[in-house]
């Protein structure tokens, strides 16, 4: 089974790649110190991490997308 994550992670999460899409990276770390520039104080650290490992994996989905695209657009 996957990991669930509830809704409130997924929409702060969705927030966070739409007001800061060019920050949001593919790397854990870098996207922990954004949630936790953009959240200060107002939530718990675990929140915080569930908040970077939901948006790291949004961003590697758009990656992925992204070079699908591409590749799609060179071949025909």
């Amino acid at each position: 089974m996957g990991k669930i994550r509830t809704a409130k992670v997924k929409r702060v999460a969705r927030e966070i790649m739409e007001k800061y899409g060019p920050r949001v990276s593919t790397s854990f770390e870098e996207n922990k110190l954004l949630v936790r520039q953009v959240l200060t104080g107002q939530v718990s650290k675990k929140f915080a991490n569930k908040v970077a490992g939901y948006l790291t994996r949004l961003a590697k989905l758009a990656q992925r997308k992204a070079a699908q695209e591409q590749a799609q657009a060179e071949s025909g």
